[in-house]
């Protein structure tokens, strides 16, 4: 049944043997190995995908504030040209007050001020 072995069996077993722990011994190193590096990415992934979230967070909270500064710069746009209006009337007042009280002869503004009664 079992085949005989003499020395030279013993000593292919146990070099068989000797191979074979090695190879399993390798196969420890490379597993141990690798699971340290899916470990080490998978924490890595973890950092990245939280400061993703973060920028995504500052992003958003510089949505909102560029949003609130546009407001504000039309706001202010519209008081300018109010501003600038309020400006343009005031020296057109000035300029008719101007022709009317300095340009003008006393005799010319009697005549208007009788005239318009």
């Amino acid at each position: 049944m079992y085949p005989k072995t003499n020395e030279n069996g013993r000593h292919e077993w146990k070099s068989i043997e000797q191979g074979l722990s090695k190879i399993a011994e390798f196969i420890g190193t490379d597993l141990k190995l690798k699971q340290d590096m899916i470990h080490l990415l998978t924490t890595q992934v973890q950092e990245l995908n939280a400061t993703i979230a973060n920028k995504e967070e500052q992003i958003e909270d510089l949505r909102d504030k560029l949003g609130e500064l546009a407001q504000h710069t039309e706001g202010m746009r519209q008081l300018m040209n109010k501003l600038l209006n309020d400006i343009e009337s005031y020296q057109k007042d000035v300029e008719w007050y101007r022709r009317t009280y300095e340009q003008r002869s006393l005799l010319g503004i009697l005549k208007d001020k009788f005239l318009r009664k």
